[in-house]
């Protein structure tokens, strides 16, 4: 009968561990949304439309600057 309040002590905390791994889980799974702890995702999708903005507007500036850009050459452009 000693080991009886080791026993209850190990099986709450076992139990409270793969309780909490089972919200984890589930927090997961639906990371999408608009909940506090969801991803962001439309900042993810504005920061790349930023990037491929800047890095398009460079390139079609870069090659327009060199002459490379031209309508007998437009393939340069990209």
């Amino acid at each position: 009968y000693e080991s009886v309040p080791k026993t209850v002590v190990i099986q709450f905390v076992v139990s409270f561990m793969m309780i909490g791994i089972d919200c984890i889980s589930s927090e997961i799974q639906n990371s999408f949304g608009y909940d506090a702890n969801d991803l962001p995702l439309d900042d993810y999708c504005e920061s790349i439309l930023i990037e491929l903005n800047f890095a398009l507007n460079y390139r079609m500036r870069k090659a327009l600057d060199t002459g490379e850009g031209t309508m007998q050459n437009p393939v340069a452009i990209f």
